[in-house]
């Protein structure tokens, strides 16, 4: 690889030699020599960056570590001295078969390929003129992609995978044997047959085998690489989030810390995708931090609108000479919800979801190197091509606005829609109200773009976190999930809301959104089961709406019994779990929260509006299997301590008399709900 900087002569002894670099920003290989060369009159110097000095009209020089690295050649003419730089990235050689990873959108250079979830469709859409040429039917809701040799492989949420020929669109095949409740959410192509990550674990679909374990559930980033299959949760645990190289698990530890006005501590979950560098030496799974050893209770400082939830990025090396990154501080952002590294691996590409932004890092430092910002809330699919002129391009999904965004470095943002002449599937409202709920970047959602609903609730679903709210007047409280609650009020654990509109309160209060009423309403309204709000902002009736929408609650893949649902009836768990919705959530004739007290409250349970906390409201039991841990702080990791050990003295159903067989039969019945 041979480079060219000309010194152009002419003029007087007392001009400024002339130098005039014919190319930057180019790529050679780590461990590889390559020329660089020079007219002059006089003796060129080179600065190569990494402490190189070299000196002559023409040079060769060997990288022995990846970087981007500023070079620099002087030349002096009558005693007076002129320079130019260029940039030379330096990068491990790609491998010949790139890594694949699942993502929302998928390219083969020509041709680009979004899934519409919503739409129970892929967008198919031409790289160069930029046209929409068709769609795709899929098996419901779509959620990942893989292109491999002219196949693509769609990954649905509703227990199916189809795989299609990527030029018609003709499924070839379909997953067969999916467990009922599997949910797969990423999928790859191995040896032409795919590979699901799924709520219960890893499906084949090759001899239709699901590989599953303690731990190894919750699983949604899938990424091959050299015949490697890259694995990682979705939620963290305690000890924190787990990946998993062809079998084998790593431990990304919880962010100790400290605290500052830049950064804070974590635990990493929400990892919905994995990114390998095109040299298949290290991956990147990005989510975000969850703080869970901050609080009152926990360690005396009240949570704020910066050091609750932020952006996490995490490196794994694949090859024992890859070293350990600093997480990257990203400051004003949420979830990390895709990323993608360019072709040659010279840059890392990172969505943030809510906040509407895509940043750009120097890989080997992970410092910001620039960045694209409003692009709405919704971010959910990243791919990265060389285009022409050897000009960078960067595709984004926003599965919320139905759009792919094409970001150029020489261009303005091309904004292409996916769904022009397609019905919408959502009522208008429900769309408007799942924009303001994941919405981020909008001040009055949030200060500083760091939270939204979304940011423990992602899809809905729970971030399986026990916060510590004791500043909020309430106390650990374990993260509800919104699947089959369908917004009936009372809401949270103390009943303190009486409609969805009331998280007002959470938005003016710890986010530190300007809110969505007026100051006048606002104030007319303060009290959260005083008058209501509802019909005072479109925003917060539309967030209202959507979070009505989700009525429905994941398949359960337990097969309860007769006799467990007699037990259920018998021990008195249906005189609270009652009706269609398994609660008697509500309030009485004089307008009381209906709570009880099951023997679970202690001194770090916190207040109710300000006064004693005398019981809880009652959950719903719908969708129980996918909402570990159990109870309001989370006290129980499983269900059968619910019923035993934190059940003694029989307040929360008579359970101490039952047999072993029965409290089995009982805890299989109560997972079986949905």
């Amino acid at each position: 690889m041979m480079w060219w900087m000309l010194a152009c002569q002419g003029g007087t002894s007392e001009d400024l030699p002339g130098v005039r670099l014919d190319e930057a920003d180019r790529v050679v290989f780590v461990g590889e020599s390559f020329e660089l060369n020079v007219l002059a009159n006089g003796a060129p110097t080179w600065d190569l960056g990494d402490g190189g000095v070299e000196e002559g009209l023409t040079i060769s020089h060997v990288y022995e570590s990846p970087g981007i690295y500023t070079v620099s050649v002087e030349v002096v003419q009558g005693g007076r001295a002129a320079t130019e730089q260029m940039l030379v990235t330096a990068v491990w050689e790609p491998l010949a078969a790139p890594p694949r990873m699942a993502s929302a959108v998928v390219t083969d250079g020509e041709t680009i390929y979004a899934v519409l979830q919503d739409h129970d469709l892929v967008a198919v859409v031409d790289a160069s003129s930029l046209e929409v040429k068709g769609h795709y039917a899929t098996c419901g809701e779509p959620r990942s992609l893989d292109l491999e040799d002219g196949q693509l492989l769609v990954t649905c949420r509703e227990d199916a995978a189809w795989t299609l020929e990527a030029s018609t669109g003709q499924v070839l095949s379909e997953a067969e044997g999916l467990p009922v409740g599997a949910r797969p959410f990423g999928g790859v192509l191995v040896d032409g047959r795919g590979v699901l990550s799924t709520d219960q674990g890893l499906y084949r679909e090759a001899d239709q085998l699901l590989e599953e374990g303690q731990g190894f559930r919750d699983l949604r980033g899938l990424a091959v690489s050299e015949g490697s299959l890259l694995v990682a949760r979705c939620r963290g645990l305690d000890e924190g989030l787990s990946v998993w190289i062809d079998g084998e698990e790593r431990l990304l530890e919880p962010d100790a810390g400290p605290d500052s006005d830049t950064d804070a501590r974590g635990h990493l979950g929400f990892v919905n995708r994995i990114a390998v560098r095109p040299d298949g030496r290290a991956f990147v799974v990005g989510g975000n931090k969850a703080n869970m050893e901050r609080g009152l209770v926990r360690d005396g400082q009240a949570l704020t609108h910066d050091t609750t939830v932020r952006a996490d990025l995490r490196q794994v090396g694949l090859h024992p000479d890859e070293v350990d990154l600093p997480e990257p501080a990203f400051d004003n952002r949420d979830l990390v919800s895709a990323m993608a590294y360019s072709p040659w691996g010279d840059r890392l590409y990172v969505a943030h979801h809510g906040a509407g932004i895509v940043d750009v890092l120097n890989p080997w430092t992970v410092q910001r190197m620039g960045g694209w910002q409003g692009l709405g809330a919704g971010l959910e699919g990243l791919v990265a091509l060389e285009g022409q002129d050897g000009v960078r391009q960067v595709w984004v999904l926003n599965r919320l606005d139905r759009a792919l965004t094409l970001l150029s470095e020489d261009a303005s943002p091309v904004v292409i829609d996916l769904v022009e002449g397609l019905d919408e599937p959502l009522d208008e409202q429900v769309l408007l109200g799942r924009r303001v709920f994941y919405d981020a970047g909008d001040r009055r959602m949030s200060l500083d773009s760091y939270a939204s609903c979304g940011s423990c609730h992602l899809d809905g679903e729970s971030d399986q976190h026990v916060w510590d709210f004791t500043d909020r007047g309430e106390g650990l409280r374990n993260t509800t999930s919104l699947l089959g609650n369908s917004g009936i009020s009372p809401l949270h654990w103390s009943a303190n809301f009486d409609e969805v509109q009331d998280f007002e309160h959470d938005i003016r209060g710890p986010q530190q959104g300007t809110g969505f009423l007026s100051d006048e309403d606002w104030a007319a309204t303060s009290s959260t089961l005083g008058a209501p709000k509802a019909g005072l902002s479109e925003e917060l009736d539309a967030l209202a709406a959507y979070v009505e929408s989700l009525t429905e609650v994941p398949p359960s893949p337990y097969e309860g019994s007769a006799e467990g649902e007699a037990i259920f009836l018998e021990a008195g768990c249906a005189d609270c779990h009652s009706g269609e919705r398994f609660t008697d959530s509500g309030f009485d004739s004089e307008g009381r929260a209906l709570l009880h007290d099951v023997g679970t409250l202690s001194e770090t349970s916190g207040m109710r509006l300000g006064g004693e906390l005398t019981g809880l409201d009652t959950p719903t039991l719908r969708g129980l299997w996918l909402t570990a841990p159990y109870l309001h702080d989370g006290s129980a990791e499983a269900l059968m301590e619910v019923l035993v050990e934190r059940n003694l003295e029989d307040q929360h159903g008579q359970t101490s008399l039952l047999s072993t067989t029965e409290l089995q039969q009982l805890e299989l019945y109560l997972l079986s709900l949905d």
